[in-house]
C-alpha cells in the first residue's frame, strides 16, 4: 500500500473497483456520465448489502466513508495551499 496516497490515486483505485464490479454485473457502459453514476450507485448499494450481511451497520459505514472522504479532501486542500 502507498504510504501517502493523494485523492487522484484514491479515485483511480475506486475506478478499478467500479470496472471490476461492472465486469461481473451487466449494466450501462462506463464511458458516459450516466453509466458511471449507475455503476457507482449499484456498487455502493451492494457494499451496503455486504455490510449488513457481515453484521455491520450500513448507515455507520456511510458515515465512516464520508468522514474519510471529507478528511482526505481537507488534507489535500491544505497540502495544495
Amino acid at each position: 500500500m502507498f504510504s501517502n496516497p493523494n485523492n487522484a490515486m484514491r479515485a483511480g483505485w475506486a475506478a478499478v473497483a467500479v470496472e471490476a464490479f461492472r465486469d461481473v454485473c451487466a449494466g450501462s457502459p462506463l464511458d458516459s456520465e450516466e453509466g458511471m453514476q449507475e455503476a457507482i450507485g449499484d456498487l455502493l448499494a451492494d457494499i451496503l448489502h455486504l455490510a449488513r450481511q457481515e453484521g455491520l451497520d450500513p448507515e455507520a459505514m456511510l458515515n465512516v466513508g464520508r468522514m474519510h472522504f471529507e478528511a482526505e479532501e481537507s488534507e489535500e486542500k491544505e497540502l495544495n495551499r
